[in-house]
């Protein structure tokens, strides 16, 4: 329960404090698979946290991704610049962190994104609900482009 309270303060408060970030992830493999693309920024991870499963530090990560901030910049103006982009973190396993990332409005949640996040290689995966598919960053970039 005071997991649930903890996740909820912190999507609140950084909902609230939502910041542009004016630099992307840059594209770079960690794993030893040379398949996996993980997106990381290395100024992000210059021990800007202690602890990398920290909650905040994926959501830092993952709303410097251009699309997040593009969807961010939409819910910002559409609200009169009340709410942004809100983040639900969910962690039933400690291997695979999942992240819902959308509006919190007064009567619900609207879903734009969906991440899962390896926290011990840092790879990113986003939910394609068209293609019923979890792609890479890049690979979903090129089907936004599409």
């Amino acid at each position: 329960m005071k997991f649930i309270i903890g996740a909820l303060f912190a999507i609140v408060i950084f909902s609230c404090t939502s910041q542009d970030k004016s630099t992307e992830p840059s594209d770079t493999t960690m794993s030893a698979d040379s398949t996996d693309i993980v997106f990381t920024d290395n100024k992000i991870l210059e021990n800007v946290y202690e602890n990398v499963d920290n909650t905040h530090y994926w959501m830092d990560t993952l709303s410097s991704f251009s699309f997040v901030k593009e969807t961010d910049r939409y819910l910002d103006s559409l609200t009169n610049h009340k709410h942004g982009i809100a983040f639900l973190a969910d962690s039933t396993d400690p291997s695979e962190l999942i992240f819902t990332a959308g509006y919190n409005g007064q009567e619900r949640f609207e879903t734009y994104y969906q991440f899962y996040v390896e926290p011990s290689t840092k790879k990113i995966l986003v939910y394609d609900a068209v293609s019923d598919k979890k792609l890479t960053i890049k690979q979903y970039k090129a089907l936004l482009k599409k």
